[in-house]
Parts: C-alpha cells; structure tokens; sequence
C-alpha cells in the first residue's frame, strides 16, 4: 500500500527579493580611524562640511563652522591614528586650511607666506593626482597628459609647472587655482564618497526593513519592529 505523508505541507508564503547592494565596497570600516580617534563628527557629516566653499559672502569664521569643524577632525584623525588620509583629501585639508588662513586671519597673513604654502599644496596635489593615473613606472606619460585623463584644466597644470621650475605665480592666480582645484576635488572625490555612503546607509535600511516585515509576519518577533 502506499505511504502517509507524516508531515503536513505548510503554505509558503512568497517573500520579497533581497535589494540589490551597490555596486562598490562601503568606504568604511568598523574600525575606521574617524572612530578610532573618537571624533563627534562621523564620516558623512566631515565629508558634508567640505561642501562649504570659500570665499563665503559672510566674511566670519560662523559661516565656515562645517569646513573648520570638518578639517579639524580630518586633521586630528591623521595625527592621532598615525594614519595617512588618501590623497585627495590630503590635498583638500591642504588647500582650505590655507583658504581658511587666506580669508579670516586678522590680522591679514603675509602674502609670501600665503603664496608659498597655495603653491606647495597645488604641486603636491597635482602631482600625486597624476601619479595615481600612471599607467606604469618603466614608461612615465608627462603629468600634463595624465591630468588630462583626469579632466584637469591645462592652465592648472601650467601653475603647477611655474611653482616648480619657475618664479612663484601672483597670489591671485594661486587662489584662482587652489579654488579651481577644491572644485575638482569637490566634484570628483567629495561627492562621490558622499553618495557612496548614502547609497549604502539606504541599502541597510531597506534590509532592516524587509527583515522586520518577515519577523512580524511570522509572529514570532514582531517586537523587533517596535524597536
């Protein structure tokens, strides 16, 4: 004869598909320096304060309170974890800590001083732009043409070359291109990471909820959701 079944057969209640995680690895870690050194400000919120642009129209330290509080922290984490920022926001913390200088010291910083500390940073910071791009050490390409992979402007590059080799440039063409530069940095790293970031925060979310939701559809630990 044939067998009974001595399981019955539960209805399976269909479940929604998992969201799909972006597509890049979190910029972060658990242990990430920002949490080593205990800072207030977590890496969106530094990221979000070097939206702040200089000059502002409020000539006061108020208006740039985000950018301050955000390098302040960039800077402490670097000291205090003896850990190197990447590049780009090396040379970020570089440029707005001499912007910051530039536009709300009183009184007024020496212009030698501004000029050389403005070229300082746009050499290294282009430099090591280029450097990263460089397709490989036995054939180097000019740093202009690997800035130009980048989108980098020419006359950017043309600063970075008289800061070199040449006479230093007029304090007015440095801020021109230190402002320039903080765009790009702004544009190609800054918002970037921030949407990262986001992307990853709204991932996280969305499978705490569809886990709450199947926590509370089975009966089972709907207090989760309360939570």
């Amino acid at each position: 004869g044939g067998q009974t079944c001595l399981f019955t057969q539960k209805a399976i209640m269909p479940q929604p598909p998992l969201p799909t995680p972006p597509s890049r690895p979190p910029p972060f870690l658990i242990t990430s320096p920002l949490q080593l050194y205990r800072s207030p400000l977590t890496l969106l919120e530094v990221l979000r304060g070097l939206r702040v642009r200089m000059p502002c129209p409020v000539n006061s330290l108020d208006s740039l309170a985000p950018l301050v509080a955000s390098l302040r922290t960039l800077s402490g984490w670097s000291e205090f974890t003896q850990t190197r920022l990447p590049h780009a926001l090396q040379t970020f913390l570089a440029l707005s800590e001499t912007m910051v200088l530039d536009y709300t010291s009183s009184p007024p910083a020496p212009p030698q001083v501004l000029r050389s500390s403005y070229a300082m940073s746009i050499v290294r910071g282009v430099n090591g732009l280029a450097d990263a791009v460089q397709p490989s050490k036995l054939s180097k390409s000019s740093v202009s043409s690997l800035a130009g992979r980048l989108g980098l402007p020419g006359w950017i590059v043309d600063v970075r070359h008289d800061a070199s080799h040449n006479d230093l440039p007029s304090l007015d063409v440095l801020r021109l291109a230190a402002g320039h530069l903080l765009e790009f940095l702004r544009a190609q790293y800054v918002e970037v990471k921030i949407r990262e970031i986001e992307d990853w925060r709204s991932y996280v979310v969305e499978l705490c909820r569809l886990y709450r939701a199947r926590e509370g559809g089975r009966g089972g630990k709907a207090e989760i959701a309360k939570a």
